[in-house]
């Protein structure tokens, strides 16, 4: 399910949306950046209930110095 929200950073030229995303940046208080999506607990996609939905964020690319990945959970803990 979409809702209209012009001006939202991820609508597209038809300014739709889809409507976990707005539940869920509700529920944080902010957009969701780069990299962060909505997983549906149960796996029913229609069920938008907050309890349904969870944040998620994708990990750091392997390879990287302990300390970068530290400086990075540190940013998204932040948010």
């Amino acid at each position: 399910m979409v809702v209209q929200r012009h001006g939202h950073p991820r609508a597209g030229k038809s300014g739709y949306v889809f409507e976990p995303v707005v539940v869920a940046e509700g529920l944080v208080g902010r957009y969701l950046v780069a990299g962060e999506s909505i997983h549906h607990r149960s796996g029913v996609k229609d069920d938008i209930r907050p309890v349904n939905l969870e944040l998620w964020t994708k990990p750091q690319p392997s390879g990287v110095r302990v300390s970068d990945a530290i400086e990075w959970a540190h940013a998204i803990l932040d948010l």
